[in-house]
């Protein structure tokens, strides 16, 4: 009554936004009832640790009632028209943002019995990154009380350090253009299977570098599986062990010539974009076995029917200790 009567319209717009704050206020309240419960009807006396309270209770109440969800839910897109500010408002918003959150990631986490769609690495990492802003404004709508951390942050954690510890571990194998030879890491064939098997234990999809990984064990392979009798036979480390050869029966009788090696040595070159160590072993082998056969042609030349002087040339005599020397490097190539 002591005002001017030029302020009366005002006040009642006041009044009203007013009005329609409580009456939000109350709306949630019947929906999530604080747990301060003096609480006023504009909330203004809630006390930090109150509010804390207060959001735990909804994040926990929406997650396990999906008809209570819709109801805050409608009550958050209410509060965003309120004509007025209260922290309230933003309070629910970020319970709402946590549920959705973790709804989002527990998509990405392996459960037992439940289907899980492999993320994109880059969205993981993304998406932790909204989990930090989320927390960082509960505690600063909360005074720093709220001390919790969003379901499945931790384990979305753990799949992003299994990856970076992944890259860390590989890097010298992921990176670089393997399209050139002089840039290629030199592994062997059980290496690169053990990379790419720790890979796809790892419950995310971890983009250009599993693929380029994953291509190269492929022809490595493929390559192998066409050379498993070659390697078998030339005993070395991988061709003992694949597709469970031991002792192939087959293997005393099949028998395999320097042609034979060279061929898969050529099909590597052609067909492998990574230098495996079982082709750099028989290059090695080749490289000894054309050494032999130069050293043999000395001993045991071919027939040379070429006169000189009206003379057969005569081949230079080798002592029988060199050439039972020559005999046992056979056995070792």
């Amino acid at each position: 009554q002591k005002l001017p009567l030029g302020l009366t319209g005002t006040l009642e717009k006041l009044m009203s936004r007013f009005k329609q704050a409580c009456e939000w206020i109350d709306s949630l309240r019947s929906a999530i009832p604080c747990p301060m419960e003096s609480m006023n009807e504009t909330g203004s006396n809630i006390d930090a640790d109150d509010l804390a309270l207060w959001l735990s209770k909804m994040l926990k109440s929406i997650q396990k009632d999906g008809e209570l969800f819709d109801v805050v839910n409608n009550l958050s897109a209410e509060g965003s028209r309120l004509p007025v500010e209260t922290n309230i408002v933003q309070i629910l918003q970020t319970a709402i943002e946590s549920r959705n959150w973790s709804v989002k990631a527990k998509k990405w986490i392996p459960s037992p019995g439940d289907q899980y769609k492999r993320g994109k690495i880059e969205d993981l990492r993304e998406h932790l990154e909204a989990a930090t802003v989320i927390v960082q404004k509960a505690n600063r709508l909360t005074d720093g009380k709220s001390k919790w951390s969003l379901d499945f942050e931790e384990e979305l954690s753990l799949i992003v350090h299994k990856s970076d510890e992944w890259y860390k571990k590989y890097q010298i194998y992921l990176e670089g253009d393997n399209r050139r030879v002089q840039g290629r890491q030199t592994l062997t064939y059980t290496k690169l299977e053990q990379i790419v098997n720790e890979a796809n234990q790892i419950a995310v999809n971890l983009g250009s570098s599993f693929v380029k990984i994953n291509r190269m064990y492929s022809e490595a392979k493929c390559w192998i599986d066409k050379n498993r009798l070659l390697l078998s036979y030339c005993g070395l480390q991988s061709g003992n062990n694949i597709n469970g050869i031991d002792s192939d029966p087959q293997l005393q009788k099949h028998k395999l010539s320097i042609d034979d090696v060279n061929g898969a040595i050529e099909a590597a070159a052609k067909d492998l974009t990574v230098d495996l160590d079982e082709v750099r072993q028989l290059k090695d082998l080749a490289s000894q076995s054309q050494d032999w056969f130069d050293r043999a042609l000395e001993f045991a030349p071919k027939r040379n029917k070429r006169i000189v002087r009206g003379k057969k040339d005569s081949p230079a005599k080798h002592s029988i200790q060199e050439v039972i020397t020559l005999i046992n490097i056979a056995d070792n190539i």
